[in-house]
This record gives structure tokens, C-alpha cells and sequence, in this order.
């Protein structure tokens, strides 16, 4: 049993190396592998110089060169790359190989160096983008259970304390309101995190319709204006142009709705949030700006991250989940179509939307 696990170990371990190149880091393992290598190549040139019938070794110089390089790092195994291609000029000095042979050789050296080096790179990249991809798989958990397990936890709260003992009528009510706030909250986030998954995976299945770009502003006025009269902020919709689009009106709608409440959120008392849409070349440009403080130039980068958030200050409750954008930017990408931050020297924050005009759209006209 003993000699079972260490044979499996052995296995996994050179499996390991195999897999992923560089992997002898060590001072003592770097200095063990130079010198087995620089040994085996005086070998081979002394084997040529003293074997009689020109005999060439040079296929053992190649298989050393990828050892080198497939277990050092490439600074190291370019010491022991380049001792290779010294040796065919070598041989050919000390009269053992002929001129052909010995270009052949450098040549052969070459070639396999480039090679070797270039799939070294591949594999590394891979594994650099799958670690990436590892950790923000954690990072993604790690965030959508604090998100689900927040409301979970005060729902709990709520209803263990009015368990606790009678209460009275109006307190119940209060109760209960809680909990409502924070299923809604629960649904909110699910149904987001469901969505972009769906479009991670390919399958955010859109309804094909023919809309007029001027009445979906129209209707996402309708829905934030007494948003926006609670937190005195003007909310304005620019539509000089109408024009026919081809998409899903339910998540067009839910793309503007995120944006307008993000903008919103971040636009203090008698601020300012647009709408404004115009026709650029072969594309509707839909522009939704604010009058807030703007996004710092070091969160500019996250903000499409999903749980990630301009102002990390903000509390959950006022700075939402942190998924707006990112399923704004899904939405319209599954459209043909981009969501972009302004990068123009603006007051506040300014977000476009590109959306690919439908082909119906020869009767664009100004309002």
C-alpha cells in the first residue's frame, strides 16, 4: 500500500511538471538541472570528436534544450539555449561534423528553441487566465453570498424580534414592511444574477420587436419622474429624433431603468439627470448624464464589475448590489450594440449607450 501512494505521488508530481513549465525554482534545483544539461552537451561534443565515422548526436542536444527550457525558468534556459548553438560551430572547429551538418544542427537548434519558448508561453497565459478566472470566480461567490445572505440576515432579525413577544398592531405592519423591502431586494439580485448568467452562457434569449427609440425614453421618464421629485433632482429626456430600433423592449427598458436609478442615486438634491439620444453613422447614441460628484479615475475601471462600485463608502442599501452596470452593459452588447463610460472632461457622470439602428430605419425624422 505503501509503495502504491508513492508511486501515485511520483506519478502526479512528474504529471505536475509536465503540465506546467518552470516549475524547478530552487537554487539547488536550478544549479542540479544546469549542470546535467551543460554535462550532457559536453558529452555529445566530445562523442562527435572522438567516435570515428562522423557520428552526430545533436538529437540528444535537442531533447536537452527542451528539458532545459520546459523545467527552467527561461533566463536559465536560455544560458543552456545558447550553449547549443554554439556547439554545431564547435564540432565543425574540431573537424567533427562537415559544414552542412553543422548548419543543419544550428538551424535544428533554432527552430526547436523558438518552438518550445513560444509553447512555454501559451501554456503559462492559459494558466495566468485561468487563475484570473479562479479568483474572480471567488471573488463573484464570495459577494453574491454577502448580498443574499444580508437581507437574509435582517429579515431574521426582524421576525425573531417581533416573535420575541406581542407587539402592537402598527409595529406588525412595520414588520412585515421590512421583510417585504428586503424580499424585494432578494428577488432583485437573483434575477440579476440569473440574467447575466444566461448571457454569460450564451443563451440571454431577446425578444425581436420593432420600437420607436423616442417613446422607450419616453416611457423610462414616466417610470423615475417621481423618483427623481422625492430627491429633487430635474430628470429631462432630449429626444430632437425618432426613429424605429429592433430589440427587446422589456430589457432595453431595464438597461435605461438601471442606468437613470444609478444616476439618480449619485445625483445630490437639485442636481440634474438627462436623456438625450442621437443618430451617429449606422448607430443610436443614448446619453444619460448626471450632475453628481462623477466616479473617481481609479474606480473608472470597475465600474463595470460586477459587484464593484464607484463609491465604496456607500452602503448596500444606498449604493445598490453593484450589478446595474454590468447588466446594462450585457444588455446591450446582446443588441450588437455598447455601453461605455464618457472619458470626456465633463461635470458628473456621463454614460452612452450604442445601439445598431434597424434596418427599417430610413424613416428617422426629427421631432
Amino acid at each position: 500500500m505503501t509503495g502504491g501512494r508513492r508511486g501515485r505521488r511520483e506519478h502526479n508530481m512528474m504529471s505536475h511538471v509536465v503540465a506546467h513549465p518552470g516549475q524547478a525554482t530552487r537554487p539547488g534545483a536550478i544549479a542540479l538541472v544546469l549542470v546535467l544539461c551543460i554535462g550532457a552537451m559536453a558529452a555529445v561534443l566530445a562523442g562527435e570528436v572522438w567516435l570515428e565515422g562522423n557520428i552526430t548526436f545533436d538529437g540528444f542536444v535537442l531533447l536537452t534544450v527542451i528539458a532545459s527550457l520546459w523545467l527552467l525558468p527561461l533566463r536559465y534556459g536560455a544560458v543552456v539555449s545558447a550553449t547549443a548553438l554554439i556547439l554545431p560551430s564547435a564540432a565543425y572547429a574540431w573537424g567533427a561534423v562537415p559544414a552542412v551538418t553543422a548548419k543543419f544542427q544550428f538551424m535544428a537548434t533554432v527552430t526547436t528553441v523558438i518552438i518550445v519558448v513560444f509553447t512555454i508561453r501559451s501554456i503559462q497565459r492559459v494558466e495566468e487566465e485561468q487563475a484570473g478566472a479562479e479568483a474572480a470566480l471567488i471573488q463573484f461567490t464570495a459577494d453574491a453570498a454577502h448580498e443574499l445572505r444580508s437581507p437574509l440576515t435582517i429579515m431574521s432579525g426582524v421576525v425573531e424580534l417581533t416573535l420575541n413577544q406581542p407587539r402592537s398592531e402598527a409595529h406588525y405592519v412595520t414588520s412585515l414592511q421590512t421583510v417585504q423591502r428586503e424580499v424585494q431586494r432578494l428577488v432583485r439580485v437573483s434575477d440579476s444574477l440569473l440574467l447575466l448568467a444566461r448571457n454569460d452562457a450564451g443563451e440571454l434569449a431577446l425578444r425581436q420587436e420593432d420600437l420607436d427609440i423616442a417613446d422607450l425614453l419616453e416611457e423610462v421618464l414616466g417610470r423615475w419622474s417621481r423618483a427623481a421629485s422625492t430627491r429633487h433632482v430635474a430628470l429631462t429626456v432630449d429626444s430632437p429624433v425618432a426613429g424605429p430600433i429592433h430589440g427587446d423592449a422589456a430589457l432595453l427598458g431595464r438597461l435605461l431603468d438601471n442606468l437613470v436609478d444609478n444616476a439618480l442615486r449619485h445625483t445630490p438634491e437639485n442636481g440634474a439627470v438627462t436623456l438625450t439620444v442621437r443618430l451617429v453613422g449606422g448607430e443610436w447614441e443614448i446619453a444619460v448624464s448626471d450632475t453628481g460628484s462623477g466616479i473617481p479615475a481609479g474606480m473608472r475601471r470597475r465600474v463595470f464589475e460586477r459587484f464593484g462600485r464607484a463609491d465604496e463608502g456607500r452602503d448596500r442599501d444606498r449604493g445598490g448590489a453593484g450589478l446595474g452596470l454590468p447588466l446594462a452593459r450585457a444588455i446591450a452588447q446582446g443588441h450588437g450594440g455598447s455601453l461605455q463610460l464618457s472619458t470626456a472632461n465633463v461635470a458628473g457622470t456621463r454614460m452612452i449607450v450604442r445601439l445598431p439602428v434597424a434596418s427599417t430605419s430610413a424613416g428617422v425624422h426629427v421631432r
